[in-house]
C-alpha cells in the first residue's frame, strides 16, 4: 500500500472520530434539563442540619494486677507451661519410683504413633541440605511413604528416633511395664533384605 494513502486514512479515521464525538455531544446539551435543576435547587434550599451530640461514655477505671507469687496466675504467662505442671488424673502412678521415665503425655502424636512398629517398612533414606531423613512407608490401605528426622516419633509404643542410618532407624520407646511405671526400650526399624 502506498505510504501517503495511508497516512491519508488515518487523518480521516481521526477526522470522522472527532466529528461523531461532537454531534454526540451537542445532542445531550440540547435536551430538556428542567428536572436537574429542579433537583439542585431542592439541595440548595436545605437547611444544614446538625448532627446530634455524641453520648457520654463512663470514665475508664484503671485495674491494678496484684501479681504475687501464689496470689494471681501471670496473665502473660504461656498456658502450656501451667497446663504441663498437673498431668490428667489417671495417667499416671500417685507415686513415680526415680527409675519411672513417663512420656510426655502433652505432646501432639505424629502421624506414625497410630501404627504398631511392625507395620512400618523403613525404604530408603533422604539426604536433604546436609540433613538426613528416614523414609518410612505406612501400611496399607494408605501405603504413603513419610519422612522422620532424629527426635520425630513413630510406633504405638512412642518410639522416638534417635538415630537414622542407611540400613535401619534407631528408636527409644517407653514401654508400660504393667505397673504404671515406663522402661526405656532401644528398638530398630531395618531396611529389608533384598530377595536373590
Amino acid at each position: 500500500m502506498n505510504p501517503s494513502v495511508f497516512t491519508y486514512m488515518r487523518k480521516f479515521c481521526n477526522y470522522a472520530g472527532w466529528t461523531a464525538a461532537l454531534v454526540l455531544l451537542s445532542a445531550c446539551v440540547g435536551g430538556d434539563m428542567s428536572d436537574l435543576e429542579a433537583k439542585v435547587a431542592e439541595v440548595k434550599n436545605r437547611k444544614n442540619l446538625v448532627p446530634p451530640p455524641l453520648p457520654e461514655f463512663p470514665p475508664e477505671r484503671i485495674y491494678l494486677y496484684p501479681h504475687e507469687e501464689g496470689k494471681a496466675r501471670d496473665p502473660f504467662g504461656s498456658l502450656i507451661e501451667e497446663k504441663k505442671t498437673d498431668p490428667l488424673p489417671g495417667t499416671l502412678p500417685e507415686k513415680l519410683r526415680p527409675e519411672c521415665k513417663p512420656p510426655d503425655l502433652y505432646r501432639n502424636p505424629e502421624p506414625l504413633e497410630q501404627f504398631p512398629l511392625d507395620a512400618l517398612a523403613m525404604v530408603g533414606t533422604l539426604n536433604l541440605d546436609g540433613q538426613i531423613w528416614g523414609l518410612i512407608k505406612s501400611p496399607p490401605p494408605e501405603q504413603l511413604i513419610h519422612r522422620v528426622q532424629v527426635n520425630n516419633y513413630i510406633g504405638q509404643n512412642k518410639g522416638k528416633v534417635i538415630y537414622i542410618g542407611d540400613q535401619q532407624i534407631d528408636l527409644m520407646e517407653k514401654v508400660d511395664d504393667g505397673t504404671g511405671c515406663f522402661q526405656e526400650k532401644e528398638n530398630s526399624l531395618k531396611m529389608p533384605e533384598k530377595q536373590q
